[in-house]
């Protein structure tokens, strides 16, 4: 059990947002009630549930220090985040998701660790948890491809996120600095690289809940990990390969250049304001516009990112320096290959049986 003095118990808001969140609900919520901490309130904001959720909601509404309300509108998922914690009462306040699961002490040690570090954002890791609750086997920063971020590495978040809102305890004074959330990138990479910014980011290595690997995930680590039941995996694996083969490798390199280009505008504004060196983002901003553009001139960014990879975490890679018309070639070939391996494959197996079906009448 969590024990601290009174003086030293300040109120952490639990912000939770919900949207067709039914199947999980009632396993998340039952996780922050049995929480060590002693001095939260928990808020849901719900943005226009069609299914069970608010019928669960009202369920809790008899607990101490929860309240919950529905959006008049659809918000999306960033913008109601921002509105659940202008209402949060709370000096430090823990992001969380409809469908994970908490360990008791979640709340109590990243806030120590928030505390000791004198941080905006303390965040933690996490086990990867199935459907039916059994664990997966590995962690979510395992699937992180720069590991942990702490104090002033920034320039880690240019490209990728590797904080999931759900590990994170952020202080008032962030969300402060850090609003009105960008329209277009998720809270969670927003704050962590405003907090990284002030030098003000920690990690605490434990594993303090349980985030849940579902179909249904709106953001954060693709679904990899093979279920144990086989028909059930061979099920999902054909309902997401349009999406995996189609959008994945043709749609999104695109759209994710084109992301990339408005996040380093975004930061530079933001670092520019600040008095940093935006030399990075400068460069990184004329490489986006060469790729786009397809400009022969992308080539030339090797001894960029031969200089800076270390501190944008990313490993020089053959995408980097092809052009966009270049990039969506080269996944219209890999999709056309995944495309038709297994007919290949089908038509060598029907031709190996017809020889041995025609030696057996021999």
């Amino acid at each position: 059990m969590y024990e601290m003095p009174n003086a030293e118990q300040p109120l952490v808001s639990i912000a939770v947002t919900t949207y067709n969140g039914a199947k999980y609900l009632r396993k998340q919520l039952d996780s922050l009630f049995a929480q060590d901490y002693p001095n939260i309130e928990i808020l849901v904001g719900d943005d226009g549930s069609s299914d069970a959720t608010l019928d669960i909601l009202r369920e809790y509404e008899a607990k101490p220090n929860f309240t919950w309300w529905q959006n008049e509108s659809n918000l999306g998922y960033i913008k109601n985040f921002e509105s659940v914690i202008k209402k949060c009462s709370g000096e430090f306040i823990a992001l969380c998701d409809q469908d994970d699961t908490w360990y008791e002490n979640k709340v109590s040690s990243t806030l120590v660790k928030l505390r000791e570090d004198d941080a905006l954002l303390a965040y933690c890791d996490a086990d990867l948890i199935a459907s039916d609750d059994s664990l997966i086997g590995t962690n979510l920063l395992s699937h992180s491809s720069s590991g942990p971020i702490s104090g002033a590495q920034y320039r880690k978040f240019y490209l990728l996120n590797t904080i999931n809102g759900c590990t994170a305890v952020i202080s008032k004074q962030l969300f402060e600095m850090a609003t009105p959330f960008p329209n277009d990138m998720p809270h969670d990479w927003w704050l962590a690289y405003v907090a990284s910014v002030e030098n003000r980011l920690s990690f605490l290595d434990e594993k303090l809940l349980g985030y849940r690997m579902h179909s249904a995930n709106t953001v954060g680590i693709s679904y990899r990990v093979k279920k144990r039941n086989f028909g059930r995996y061979i099920a999902r694996k054909l309902n997401c390969y349009t999406r995996r083969y189609i959008y994945e490798k043709v749609v999104r390199p695109e759209k994710w250049t084109k992301d990339c280009l408005r996040r380093f505008r975004v930061f530079e504004v933001y670092e520019s304001t600040r008095g940093l060196d935006t030399k990075v983002l400068d460069g990184l901003i004329e490489w986006v516009e060469a790729k786009l553009s397809n400009s022969s001139k992308v080539k030339s960014f090797r001894p960029f990112f031969n200089q800076h990879g270390s501190e944008l975490g990313v490993k020089l890679r053959s995408l980097l320096f092809m052009t966009m018309r270049g990039e969506l070639m080269r996944a219209k070939v890999k999709l056309a290959y995944t495309l038709t391996s297994p007919l290949l494959v089908l038509a060598c197996l029907t031709f190996v049986v017809y020889k041995i079906a025609m030696l057996a009448l021999v």
